[in-house]
């Protein structure tokens, strides 16, 4: 009996243990390398790193190019301050030339300003009679104290008056015309004013240097 039923089973098979199914190859799929991303990660830290770097070098230039173009205006300033003061100063220093203003009336004409001395200069044209041209001091206004006269007639004429007492710079004085009587002697309370159409005497003002 055992050997006919052991004739009856099939090579090969065990009942107590199930027939083993063909196995089936499983692909394991590689795991991502996590070490792999690390290159691309230190790339981008870099380039992070030049744009900073890049933007503090053009922060500093732009600061050292503002700091030059304010010292430099603060050079040029100085310089046109010095210039000015310097000019200032030399127009100072320098002589003021001044254009004589000269003073007219009835024939007589006296250059002013001019310089203090010993004479005052005059014009005078030809007088019908003989005449004094008389220079005066200013008394508030009016002729004070005479200082010098000098004889005028067709043929004796002269281009200054000189004085008995020299003028004094920065005053102001007057020139008059008086009339001789006759005996060519220049006596004040004798010998008449000349006087302009309106009975005023005729006196020029000028000033002295």
């Amino acid at each position: 009996m055992d050997n006919k039923n052991q004739n009856n089973q099939k090579p090969g098979l065990s009942w107590t243990q199930p027939a083993s199914a063909p196995q089936t190859k499983i692909h394991e799929q590689p795991q991502k390398n996590q070490t792999a991303q690390t290159p691309t990660n230190e790339s981008s830290n870099s380039k992070v790193v030049w744009i900073v770097g890049a933007v503090v070098v053009c922060v500093i230039a732009a600061l050292i190019f503002i700091g030059q173009r304010d010292k430099s205006g603060s050079t040029a300033s100085n310089a046109t301050t010095t210039a000015t003061k310097t000019e200032r100063k030399t127009d100072a220093t320098e002589p003021t030339t001044v254009t004589p203003v000269v003073g007219s009336m009835e024939g007589l004409t006296v250059p002013s300003p001019q310089d203090a001395g010993m004479e005052v200069l005059v014009e005078v044209e030809s007088v019908p009679a003989p005449t004094w041209i008389v220079v005066y001091e200013n008394n508030n206004g009016k002729p004070g104290n005479v200082l010098g006269a000098a004889f005028f007639t067709q043929t004796i004429n002269s281009d200054s008056v000189s004085l008995l007492r020299g003028t004094q710079p920065g005053r102001t004085y007057f020139v008059g015309k008086t009339h001789d009587d006759g005996d060519r002697k220049y006596a004040l309370d004798v010998d008449p004013v000349v006087r302009d159409d309106e009975g005023n005497p005729v006196l020029v003002e000028f000033t002295t240097r």
